[in-house]
């Protein structure tokens, strides 16, 4: 453990990535996991008690969302395709049978 560092609560969430808190509100962005998890909103008023309040999930299969930002009332977050064995052009196919393909109106 690092020194004047100490853990005083735990809360179990999946793949968590990059953390931003905002007063007293902090948001937890996901990567990659089973549950398709996106962005996990934790009530941290009381940093020795965290509270879950919201989740938000991707509705792309195969991707994550590891990134929050908050500014004012809004929440900004990203979502990625996932890596494939061959990299990340080759997580779902070819550009045509993806979901991340150009959509045209």
């Amino acid at each position: 453990m690092q020194k004047n560092v100490e853990r005083i609560a735990h809360l179990d969430l999946p793949g968590a990535g990059q953390v931003t808190v905002d007063g007293k509100y902090a948001y937890v962005g996901h990567i990659t996991n089973k549950e398709g998890l996106g962005t996990s909103i934790l009530d941290v008023s009381d940093p020795r008690q965290p509270r879950l309040l919201s989740q938000v999930f991707v509705q792309e299969k195969n991707s994550h969302s590891h990134k929050a930002r908050v500014a004012g009332d809004l929440m900004i977050v990203n979502v990625e395709q996932n890596m494939g064995p061959l990299g990340r052009k080759a997580a779902d196919g070819s550009p045509e049978k993806s979901s991340y393909g150009l959509r045209r109106s």
